[in-house]
């Protein structure tokens, strides 16, 4: 086994402005962030 992850999100609203489309310019995700919250959000809400 290896390392073990948690995610802990503190303000919803925050990390829903991050993710969303509309701001997708101010920020860069990795292609494993892509892929972990592609789990959680959908694929069209990357």
């Amino acid at each position: 086994s290896g390392p073990i992850v948690r995610l802990v999100i503190n303000e919803p609203d925050m990390f829903a402005g991050i993710l969303s489309r509309n701001n997708a310019r101010n920020y860069i995700k990795s292609s494993f962030a892509n892929t972990v919250f592609r789990l959680i959000i959908g694929n069209y809400n990357l």
